[in-house]
This record gives structure tokens, C-alpha cells and sequence, in this order.
């Protein structure tokens, strides 16, 4: 077995639903410790993800992604705060999907931080000087 198999030979091979999550992450289930580490590593190195940039905007005046991806990642977890909004709705109000609504609404937040800052710092290397910011913001969009 090569280690790719490896990897995903524990993984379930039918379709993950939320009861699934709540079967795993409920407090007090056999190897919960053990199935949220999965969860907060992907939690954490996501932080990581928006953490990186901010910190490079206020150093260096300048992030590691295009404006494009700044917009694709908000969009993104835009839409995870409704999915995990709708799960915790619909199943109990499970604590999981909870933190994971308020979590990606906290990395709308840093990522529209961070398209701030480098809309301002990166400005003059996208646009010419006296770009307005009507064409500028539709250069990001689209």
C-alpha cells in the first residue's frame, strides 16, 4: 500500500453528512479527543492562512496573494458562515457548527482587513496613479 492509500484507507467512502460530525465531535464519544484533532488543526492552519498576510501588509506594505484571491477567500467563507449557520439551525444548535459560523465569520472579517490593507499599500504596483476607486474595486471583482 503506498502511502496516499495509507492516508486515506480510514476515511469513509460514502458520502459525510452532519450527523456524521455530531456522531464524531460529541463530547463524550469514543475518540473524541482524537476526532476533534483533525478539526482544530484544519481550524488552526486556516487561521494561519489569514494571519500570514496581515502580518506581511503591516511589515512589508505588501501580501502574498492577489487581489482576486482576497476575494475568492471571502467569498468562500462568506459561504461556509451560511452552511455552518443553517447546520447548527437545523441539528440542535450542535456546538461544532457553532464555532465554526462565528470562525469563518471572524475570517470574513480578517479577509476584508486585509483587502483593505492592500487595496491601500499595493495600489500604485495594480493601477496607474489617479486610478479611481470605482475601477479599481471593479478590477478586483471581476
Amino acid at each position: 500500500m503506498n502511502i496516499i492509500e495509507k492516508l486515506v484507507s480510514g476515511y469513509t467512502s460514502v458520502d459525510v453528512t452532519p450527523q456524521n460530525f455530531i456522531d464524531h465531535l460529541t463530547p463524550g464519544t469514543p475518540r473524541f479527543a482524537m476526532n476533534l484533532i483533525p478539526v482544530l488543526l484544519a481550524v488552526v492552519f486556516g487561521l494561519l492562512v489569514y494571519i500570514y498576510p496581515i502580518i506581511l501588509n503591516e511589515t512589508e506594505h505588501e501580501g502574498p496573494y492577489l487581489l482576486w484571491m482576497h476575494t475568492f477567500y471571502c467569498a468562500a467563507d462568506f459561504m461556509g458562515i451560511w452552511v455552518f449557520l443553517d447546520a447548527w439551525l437545523k441539528y440542535d444548535h450542535f456546538y461544532i457548527f457553532g464555532l465554526l459560523s462565528l470562525g469563518e465569520t471572524i475570517w470574513v472579517l480578517m479577509e476584508i482587513y486585509s483587502l483593505k490593507r492592500a487595496m491601500a499599500y499595493e495600489k500604485d504596483i495594480n493601477w496607474k496613479p489617479g486610478t479611481p476607486t470605482k475601477v479599481m474595486l471593479r478590477d478586483i471583482i471581476f
